[in-house]
């Protein structure tokens, strides 16, 4: 963990988490996947991730199928301690109650302070989830079609180390404000169809190719982060690209308006597990259904290189002026976990 923002970061590192006890464990959320002052919501639930993904290993119920993230308050760079409670323990399927405290954490046991003592005060409940374990290398059931697919589906690049080096005539490099000045949107890199942009306009609906900067790959655990970090680009796509673009929502929406987009709550299912070593490039369709009075949806799918379905999410996010993304921050006092 780095007191630093890294460009390009690792995921895997930076979700990294160590066991306090039977079911509370501690994190160091890292300023390399922060917007502005509050981590991204998605590399938060990644984290998440990886605290079901430890707790149930003794029952190999290491697949998170589904996941229900509420975002209570802003979280901030800094240590985190996060508890379970296993809501409903089974043999085949589990289900999992995770919160995440910070500010004010303790030494040792019970690691969070319930302000209970005279003039302490209490560690704040920040995030809270819940989240369904399987094996899904286990999964066996009754299968039917139901006709569904993919419409328009772009054919994949012929070559993806071509690029990767915006070297394809079909597929270029995405290149928005918001990627020049967000420290979590930087940790990826984004590919869309050239014709396909043309032709969408300011449609709230887009393909992309996605990988990590760094270069490792996109694991299962790194879901909450894939599902999330396109959310941002819906607004954005609005945005006027130069001096000369007229400003859009009546005036408010500028090209130097400053916004923040926070997650009010996200939902995750994984349909394919993914391969233990991970993938290096996924694919992820993002959408909005209704932007409307500062509040917006979004609608994630994501396929691998195969083109089987991964994973699906829907999200509740806010448009607001990017102040209150740094309003009363203040950094976090005392642990630093050592992972």
């Amino acid at each position: 963990m780095t007191a630093e923002a890294k460009i390009p970061a690792s995921l895997e590192e930076e979700t990294a988490i160590r066991r306090l006890d039977e079911r509370t464990f501690a994190a160091n959320l890292s300023p390399s996947f922060c917007i502005g002052a509050v981590p991204n919501g998605g590399y938060v639930a990644s984290v998440f991730l990886r605290v079901a993904k430890e707790y149930l290993a003794h029952k190999n119920l290491t697949d998170t199928i589904t996941a229900h993230w509420e975002f209570l308050n802003r979280t901030i760079s800094g240590p985190a301690v996060l508890v379970v409670e296993e809501v409903k323990p089974g043999r085949s399927i589990s289900v999992l109650h995770i919160t995440l405290y910070q500010g004010n954490l303790l030494f040792q046991a019970p690691w969070i302070s319930t302000g209970s003592q005279s003039g302490t005060p209490k560690s704040e409940r920040v995030v809270a989830a819940y989240l369904t374990n399987r094996s899904i290398a286990a999964e066996n059931g009754i299968s039917l079609p139901t006709g569904w697919s993919l419409q328009p589906r772009l054919s994949p690049p012929a070559d993806f180390d071509k690029m990767l080096a915006n070297k394809d005539p079909e597929w270029g490099a995405l290149d928005l404000v918001i990627q020049r000045r967000v420290t979590a949107v930087q940790q990826l890199r984004f590919f869309y169809n050239r014709a396909a942009f043309v032709k969408s306009g300011t449609d709230s609906s887009f393909d992309l190719w996605m990988c990590t900067s760094n270069g490792e790959p996109l694991k299962a655990t790194s879901l909450g982060f894939v599902v999330d970090c396109t959310a941002a680009f819906i607004p954005e796509l609005h945005r006027p690209r130069s001096k000369d673009d007229p400003p859009v929502a009546g005036g408010e929406f500028t090209r130097k308006t400053a916004l923040w987009y926070p997650t009010l709550a996200m939902n995750l299912e994984v349909k394919k597990a993914l391969p233990a070593e991970g993938e290096r490039w996924l694919f992820v369709r993002t959408s909005a259904k209704q932007i409307y009075n500062g509040r917006f949806d979004v609608e994630v799918i994501v396929f691998d290189r195969a083109g089987d379905l991964v994973a699906l999410s829907h999200h509740v996010a806010m448009l607001v002026n990017s102040e209150k993304n740094t309003a009363k921050r203040a950094p976090l006092a005392g642990i630093t976990y050592k992972m």
